[in-house]
């Protein structure tokens, strides 16, 4: 319950801001779960809007596709160097008293 209050919270902190954000593509591919590679641009805004979702055009002509973390294996940006991967993380919350 206290995850779905964090969840709305935040995202309705993060419409506002989003909404107002300007798109900018830089070269780089998206690594699919199957491991094929998606060569195009990938939207290079601020480092804390690429861990929810990879904006991906394979041309600046192209509409944009959206990733969701386990959409894909990762997605890289050479002239960053960035290789961002996604991953399963499982988490133990020890309770002391």
């Amino acid at each position: 319950m206290i995850k779905k209050k964090y969840a709305c919270i935040f995202i309705l902190l993060a419409i506002p801001i989003m909404s107002f954000s300007q798109a900018y593509f830089k070269p780089g591919y998206v690594i699919t779960n199957e491991k094929d590679t998606l060569y195009g641009f990938i939207d290079v805004r601020p480092a804390h809007s690429q861990f929810i979702t990879c904006r991906f055009r394979s041309s600046m002509d192209d509409s944009i596709i959206e990733f969701q973390p386990f959409d894909i294996y990762g997605f890289m940006i050479p002239d960053r160097n960035e290789f961002i991967v996604s991953k399963m993380v499982s988490s133990v919350i020890c309770h002391q008293r």
